[in-house]
């Protein structure tokens, strides 16, 4: 049953079925961020990742995705050992900084302080500007966070960051039910096509068998 219809920065209304919508922004989503916080906070490698790129100063920053989405799935299925994650995707928004060259610099930088890691950094106030994301439609985005919400499975729009206070904080713009339940979903507003392919190539249950997959056209199961 559908219970609610969200416009997205694709510029088209897309529907959200019940277990993703009714925990976005909801109290029960609340505690899922709470639990989701302490996860990261308890994870001595994943927040040091936090703190070297809230020491890039860059303004709406996040770690996001798979790094952020596996160590939930390690937490949550107690996974005796992590798949080996070398890439961590950060976003943050910036229009003043709308080249791709301020990116690689970045990435340079935390490539000196943490070599072992393979950074992509990728400011979400350009994405609308790529080929593939004009012939969708895509309008110009307000957010990082806006751009997190595009991501091609539920679970993976997700990121977290780190204050200079410690405080841990959590954007999920379209909820934390997916991530917890174990449950890899197509985004409403994501390409079937590039959704299908993820599935055969992440092999994510291999790692986690406890984790259900849906085909790209069960968007309402």
């Amino acid at each position: 049953m559908i219970r609610a219809r969200q416009r997205g920065p694709l510029g088209y209304t897309h529907r959200m079925n019940d277990e993703t919508s009714i925990h976005a922004g909801s109290p029960a989503d609340a505690q899922l961020k709470e639990s989701l916080k302490h996860i990261v906070r308890t994870n001595d490698h994943l927040l040091s990742l936090l703190m070297l790129v809230r020491d890039e100063g860059l303004p709406d920053a996040w770690v996001a995705a798979g790094a952020i989405r596996s160590a939930a799935w390690d937490h949550i299925f107690e996974a005796r050992t992590s798949i080996p994650r070398a890439d961590v995707d950060v976003v943050y928004f910036d229009p003043s900084r709308a080249r791709p060259e301020h990116d690689r610099d970045i990435e340079q930088r935390l490539h000196e302080r943490a070599p072992a890691t393979q950074w992509e950094v990728v400011n979400q106030a350009r994405v609308h500007e790529w080929p593939e994301n004009q012939a969708r439609g895509m309008t110009p985005l307000r957010s990082a966070t806006d751009g997190i919400a595009t991501w091609n499975e539920t679970a993976t729009c997700v990121g977290a960051r780190c204050l200079n206070d410690g405080t841990i904080e959590i954007t999920a713009p379209l909820g934390l039910g997916d991530l917890f339940a174990g449950k890899i979903r197509r985004n409403p507003i994501s390409c079937p096509r590039v959704y299908e392919r993820r599935l055969r190539e992440k092999r994510w249950q291999d790692h986690w068998p406890k984790l259900k997959a849906y085909r790209a056209s069960d968007l309402e199961t």
